[in-house]
């Protein structure tokens, strides 16, 4: 017998078994990472605690309407059950009931002992001698049902409008021709129309003339013409017009998409009249960037109230736009406070963002509409959108040109970044190429540049993201790179690090003295840089000339393009008062009261824009969280010895109160503290991690803030 055989055997069968089971408790792990990950990702992006459908009112009882779902509605439809298991409110006072006279919310008001009688079970509205119902101003760039099932359909939405747009210049050419034709024709053969007229009379039949063109009835099918800027506003305020259009005889009021597009009547089929477009001045403006999820609209109303001239809502993405998703629309609103509005949309062809120009151009209303070709997320780039756009010019500027094009109405702008990476900077060869590029292939009259109304350039490459400090002196490179003699200068707005109204000072200076360097300055007047001390008065005193200097249009060459826009991003999260201090060229030691009146504030505006009942509470809670990781980074100016820099990690400090130290705290709890002043107790098992985890500082988050808030009482004793 071979025992050497049998147990080489054994072991080659044990190495199998063992092998097996590696690749088992492999698959097992591979298998509880998936799920974990699954998990994670639902928690972190999906809401918790989202009432069910079963504690909330049917939105057809709230309006005291018969429901059209009777039994088959999800809602509830008895008020006095629902008020019975209704929690109590979180707070006294309904913030739209004082400003408004009534609240939208109604019974289902987390607000709503102050206008919900429970005898009646009816939401109160405000008596005409305390001042009655006020209109609430409408928020702009909603999305219509019938617009949303179109874009659902895949091509339905602009075949239509292809479809209405060549009728609508066929009626527009035959509107046009001379009214002589016709009588030409009837003056060609009197004598035998008379004569054919005199027999029918003979023969007792009476025949009906003959209607022409221009004398159809006013009830035709053809649409009422009026300005792209009242059809836009119908869309948001449709009842404060009166309009009808009649329903196309030939098409089949059977199917519910003819019925939706006939019986509308806030489509506007007037083809756009080729005219130049005012572009938007940024010249000694203060522009709030666009910031994913904390630059919502309830935000950029705070930044409205602190002095922002310019705002631009949050980036969106041209495919969900398309696909008429909800949540992607969401992000286009707007409010009526800002004056000077901007979208700004990512894609990754031609061919979508012509489709996705022309939604935008029918369906919303702003002053500009932003690319953003500066995104360094992983998901935006590897789709071939963002950052990844500049590694592919031509690409680029085919994507403007389409844009340019089907935006008639409004301005064009772009967002870029240094580079792909730092040590190969790419944008001083792009800024010449948009230059030059023109706005139609074979047409040589016009160019791009003479649509764009400026050009950002973020001073880090997309590697970077946000890391190290901003190049500035690239973008004083990127503006000389342009040609004065090839046409009009596209106006350069540079971005990164304004933290304080020192930084927009120096950051000017230093683009200057770059400017300088390569020859192209010859005599700016700017304070030198050893003006720019902390205390600001040296450079409160040179601000004449240096204002003076830079107001001017943006075409001169000796600046070649370079924009006095002060352009905030992160710096506005932490200091949302900086459009304040910019203007007014000062240091603002804001106390810690204002700044909890600044998140009463914001906690009303987003009442206002998400509701008031639990969901828009949820909702408005999970948003000032978000504010409130980069908020706590701001060190009082009265605290720090020096002017805080955006790039240096605020150190542990015991403020100069209980409430200004828990405002300091890096932990999350210590947040939803801060959130229970305003939206009323957190529920026991709620949880919150910020979604831009490396920007809040989460491994300082360990810090006990007992001990500091434990300071800051023994503080408090003893200034007395």
């Amino acid at each position: 017998m071979d025992v050497e055989g049998v147990a080489e055997g054994a072991e080659g069968a044990e190495d199998a078994g063992n092998k097996r089971k590696r690749e088992e408790t492999a698959d097992e792990n591979n298998k509880d990472k998936g799920e974990f990950k699954k998990l994670t990702l639902r928690a972190r992006h999906q809401q918790k605690h989202r009432p069910n459908k079963e504690d909330r009112l049917c939105p057809a009882t709230l309006r005291n309407e018969k429901c059209p779902f009777d039994d088959g509605c999800y809602y509830n439809h008895d008020v006095a059950d629902y008020l019975s298991r209704k929690p109590a409110d979180v707070g006294p006072r309904c913030y739209l009931y004082d400003t408004y006279g009534m609240c939208p919310q109604g019974m289902m008001c987390r607000f709503g002992d102050c206008h919900i009688d429970r005898v009646t079970l009816m939401s109160k509205t405000r008596p005409e001698a305390d001042g009655g119902v006020l209109p609430r101003p409408p928020e702009l760039n909603p999305l219509k049902k019938e617009t949303q099932v179109l874009l659902r359909k895949k091509n339905a939405y602009f075949d239509y409008w292809k479809k209405q747009m060549k009728k609508a210049a066929a009626s527009a050419t035959d509107a046009q021709q001379p009214a002589t034709a016709a009588t030409e024709e009837t003056s060609a053969a009197p004598a035998a129309d008379e004569s054919a007229v005199a027999a029918t009379e003979a023969s007792g039949e009476a025949k009906e003339p003959a209607v022409s063109p221009s004398e159809e009835p006013k009830d035709s099918a053809a649409p009422v013409v009026e300005s792209s800027i009242v059809s836009n506003l119908r869309a948001a305020v449709p009842t404060a017009f009166t309009a009808t259009y009649a329903a196309d005889a030939t098409s089949d009021v059977n199917d519910p998409v003819q019925r939706i597009l006939h019986h509308n009547p806030y489509y506007n089929l007037t083809p756009y009249a080729d005219k130049p477009v005012k572009l938007v001045d940024f010249t000694n403006k203060v522009y709030i960037a666009p910031l994913t999820t904390v630059g919502n609209l309830p935000f950029r109303r705070i930044m409205k109230d602190y002095g922002a001239d310019i705002t631009c809502g949050e980036m969106s993405m041209a495919f969900n736009l398309q696909c008429g998703q909800p949540s992607e629309w969401a992000l286009l609103r707007r409010h009526v406070q800002e004056d000077v509005f901007g979208i700004q949309v990512a894609g990754n062809a031609s061919d979508m963002m012509t489709r996705c120009a022309q939604l935008l151009e029918r369906e919303t209303v702003s002053e500009f509409v932003d690319l953003n070709c500066g995104c360094p997320i992983d998901v935006v780039c590897n789709r071939g959108a963002g950052s990844s756009l500049m590694n592919k010019p031509q690409k680029l500027i085919d994507i403007l040109q389409s844009m340019a094009v089907n935006l008639p109405s409004r301005s064009l702008t772009v967002k870029v970044r240094t580079g792909w990476d730092e040590k190969t900077p790419t944008t001083h060869k792009l800024i010449p190429q948009l230059q030059q590029a023109q706005l139609r292939r074979g047409d040589d009259s016009t160019l791009l540049s003479s649509r764009l109304a400026c050009v950002f350039i973020h001073g880090r490459s997309r590697l970077q993201r946000y890391s190290k400090l901003a190049n500035w002196d690239y973008v004083a490179q990127c503006a000389r790179s342009q040609d004065p003699n090839a046409g009009r200068l596209l106006p350069i707005i540079g971005n990164g690090d304004l933290f304080s109204y020192h930084d927009w000072v120096s950051h000017r200076n230093q683009m200057a003295q770059s400017l300088d360097n390569l020859g192209a300055l010859a005599n700016v007047g700017l304070p030198p840089s050893s003006s720019l001390g902390p205390d600001g008065t040296t450079v409160a005193d040179a601000v004449g000339d240096y204002a003076a200097e830079w107001a001017g249009e943006s075409n001169n060459s000796t600046l070649m393009g370079l924009t006095s826009c002060a352009m905030l991003g992160r710096g506005a999260l932490i200091k949302p008062w900086l459009p304040k201090e910019i203007k007014e060229l000062r240091d603002y030691d804001i106390s810690a009261s204002e700044r909890m009146d600044m998140l009463q504030r914001f906690c009303n505006y987003g009442l206002d824009h998400w509701g008031s009942d639990a969901q828009g509470v949820q909702t408005t809670r999970r948003f000032l969280l978000e504010w409130l990781s980069f908020l706590h980074r701001y060190v009082p100016q009265g605290i720090t010895e020096r002017p805080q820099r955006m790039n240096q990690r605020p150190p542990p400090y015991v403020g100069r109160g209980e409430i200004e130290t828990l405002l300091a705290s890096p932990a999350a709890e210590d947040w939803m503290k801060i959130s229970e002043y305003f939206l009323g107790p957190v529920p026991d098992d709620y949880q919150f991690q910020p979604k831009h985890k490396s920007n809040a500082y989460a491994s300082e988050t360990n810090v006990d803030t007992s001990t500091l808030l434990s300071g800051a009482k023994d503080l408090e004793m003893s200034n007395g």
